[in-house]
């Protein structure tokens, strides 16, 4: 999974929502889990894939099996403003409330982005 933040202006409070859909002994198991960034720095980009899932899941309550599939649901991330936001695959809102309740939530801590690249173009910075 990609995430990159082409503002000139950090992002703060960033979690990764992920979709993962397992077949688990002939049974299929769904799991949210959660990894949460403190800060996405201005003008970077960063690649999460399924080893890093795996090694953060170290009770193993993620599922998974012969046919896993991992997706992004949301990446819920706090602008320089102050403002809450959703970024889904489909859409950019305000509104946290977009995000569905999937009971299989597993919040997997707050983790370090060792990958992060800078990247260009940027955009402007707001002024305050």
């Amino acid at each position: 999974m990609h995430f990159a933040n082409r503002s000139p202006d950090p992002v703060t409070k960033v979690s990764a929502h992920f979709l993962i859909n397992a077949d688990v002994g002939g049974e299929r198991e769904s799991a949210v889990p959660i990894i949460s960034f403190g800060y996405l720095a201005p003008c970077s980009e960063v690649t999460i894939n399924r080893n890093d899932l795996k090694s953060w899941d170290t009770k193993r309550e993620i599922p998974y099996g012969d046919r896993t599939r991992i997706g992004i649901m949301a990446l819920v991330f706090t602008d320089s403003s102050g403002k809450e936001w959703v970024r889904t695959p489909w859409s950019l809102d305000n509104d946290v409330s977009v995000l569905p309740g999937i009971t299989r939530i597993k919040h997997l801590g707050t983790k370090p982005l060792v990958t992060m690249r800078s990247i260009s173009p940027c955009g402007v910075a707001v002024s305050p």
